[in-house]
């Protein structure tokens, strides 16, 4: 995957996307996609990780939070909140966390 995002292959991101969403890989592997997602820092990724923030596995659900809090756009901050009131344990702290990022950047309290 890492070799995936760094090829610069226009099209990364949907393939990083297919593999978060496959049910059939296993948890390591879905978190790892969702993980390279956030380094690829285009607004189709930041789509493709809000549209996979149902994920209910909290290791994919967190490393989604991450995500959005690295590169999530004024779009996700609500999705954000609204994980961190309904999730638990370690995917409800780092949806906290990446509020405060998105908020930092975009200039909100």
């Amino acid at each position: 995957m890492a070799l995936l995002v760094a090829s610069g292959f226009p099209n990364a991101h949907r393939d990083l996307g297919s593999v978060l969403q496959n049910e059939q890989e296993t948890v390591g592997i879905r978190v790892l996609a969702a993980a390279h997602l956030g380094r690829i820092g285009a607004h189709a990724a930041v789509e493709i990780l809000i549209r996979n923030s149902h994920i209910r596995d909290e290791r994919i659900l967190a490393v989604i939070m991450t995500a959005l809090g690295r590169i999530g756009d004024r779009s996700a901050l609500d999705l954000v909140l609204n994980v961190k009131e309904q999730a638990t344990g370690v995917a409800s702290s780092q949806a906290a966390f990446a509020a405060k990022l998105l908020s930092h950047r975009l200039g909100l309290r």
